[in-house]
Order: structure tokens, then C-alpha cells, then sequence
């Protein structure tokens, strides 16, 4: 059976740096909206604590709504 050539570390970090200069426009687009999406993942569970916490308080209708509103952004956010 033959083996498959395997690259060593300093040639993969050579061509891995060398995609990354080709394009570092994309690399910085997909590094924000790879964060993006990751402080939305994040920010939904918290938004549904703080509604269970205002609901507890006694909060109106108009403040459960907009924690709403917002966890709906949150999952646009994240999806797009």
C-alpha cells in the first residue's frame, strides 16, 4: 500500500499564509460574521433569561416585546 505525501508544518503554515495574503478582504468577511454570529448565538439565551427575570419583576407587555424583538434579531443575525 502507498502512502499519501504529507506536508510538514512549516509548508502548511507557508501555504496557509500564502491564502491568506492572496485574499485578506474575505478573511476579514468571514471573520466578522463568523464573530457576529457567534456574540448572536450567545446573546439569545441571555435575552430569554432577562425576559423570565422582567416577567418575574413584573414587567409590561411592551418590555417582554421588545426582548422579543430582539432575540428575533439575534436569530436573522445569526442565520444570515
Amino acid at each position: 500500500m502507498k502512502q499519501l505525501p504529507v506536508a510538514d508544518r512549516a509548508a502548511v503554515r507557508h501555504a496557509t499564509l500564502g491564502l491568506i495574503a492572496r485574499d485578506r478582504r474575505a478573511v476579514a468577511i468571514v471573520l466578522i460574521l463568523q464573530s457576529a454570529a457567534a456574540i448572536a448565538g450567545l446573546a439569545t439565551p441571555w435575552l430569554v433569561g432577562r425576559i423570565v427575570d422582567e416577567v418575574s419583576a413584573g414587567a409590561d407587555v411592551g418590555t417582554v416585546d421588545r426582548l422579543a424583538l430582539a432575540i428575533g434579531g439575534c436569530v436573522l443575525v445569526q442565520g444570515w
